[in-house]
């Protein structure tokens, strides 16, 4: 609010899941007005009163995330015109304390998160800890690769992303890893949920959106038109007899596909631009 002007609130959105600010919108009211108004429409919302570093460190990284690796970000219109008006208004704010993760955490820390969940309680009537511990590191790979990259933030909604998407688009599993994966999976599940401190009936949403989206997964994992191009290729390297750790038969693999007739390179990649 600027002296002798109306007292404003911006209502902001962040998509915890994905990491970024999705919505903005400006309202002609102070926000003890707008809080008001939303305990009068809803009580499953849990009202928080937070300092104005908090509120510069949570909003600083998702709305650079929006900015930075998105070529088309689901933004609302809203955000879309009001995202000017809200970086003016975040200089309001202190400095954001908090560092923005430029890189994605190394091999070493991957490793280290996946030993301390096979150590856990959660983890201990797993069978078969090395495929076990493989699906564990898949897991890791995919929080990091989605959104915020904090492996230990999950929700129904990234259940469904790794379970209808990523695994079946980008993982060619070992032998076996599939029938791992509702395991593993729902331990993982309890174990973020114990290192975040989530309330059991958050997570049993979580492991009630496991077992909802299982068929999808099981069907995803089955049908080679859901694989996208890494994989698609990678299962044609292996099914011609390809070592897949040997460099140069990848390369004089790729030079022979290239050269192929473009019928039969679509029939690997069956999302080839120009394959209808």
């Amino acid at each position: 609010m600027y002296e002798g002007e109306r007292a404003e609130s911006f209502q902001l959105m962040i998509d915890h899941n994905l990491g970024l600010l999705k919505d903005a919108i400006l309202l002609p009211v102070p926000p003890p007005q707008l809080i008001a108004t939303w305990r009068e429409r809803t009580d499953e919302i849990d009202f928080r009163a937070i300092s104005s570093q908090q509120a510069a460190n949570e909003i600083a990284p998702p709305l650079a995330h929006s900015d930075a690796l998105w070529l088309d970000p689901p933004w609302s219109d809203d955000f879309r015109s009001h995202r000017g008006l809200l970086r003016t208004h975040l200089r309001l704010l202190p400095v954001p304390t908090v560092e923005e993760r430029l890189e994605p955490p190394g091999q070493e820390f991957c490793q280290e998160v996946v030993a301390g969940f096979m150590r856990s309680p959660e983890a201990a009537g797993l069978q078969d800890r090395e495929l076990s511990e493989l699906v564990a590191s898949r897991l890791v790979d995919f929080r990091i690769e989605l959104g915020d990259g904090d492996v230990f933030r999950w929700s129904p909604i990234v259940v469904e992303m790794l379970l209808a998407d990523w695994y079946p688009r980008k993982t060619l599993p070992d032998e076996g890893e599939v029938e791992r994966v509702p395991e593993v999976l729902r331990a993982w599940v309890r174990y973020a949920g114990r290192r975040r401190k989530l309330p059991d009936a958050l997570i049993s949403e979580i492991l009630d959106a496991v077992d909802q989206w299982l068929p999808e997964f099981e069907n995803g994992m089955a049908d080679a038109s859901r694989f996208g191009p890494a994989k698609s290729i990678v299962a044609a390297m292996k099914a011609e007899g390809v070592d897949v750790t040997d460099s140069v038969a990848i390369n004089r693999w790729m030079e022979d596909f290239n050269q192929r007739p473009f019928d039969q390179r679509a029939a690997i990649i069956p999302r080839l631009p120009g394959s209808g």
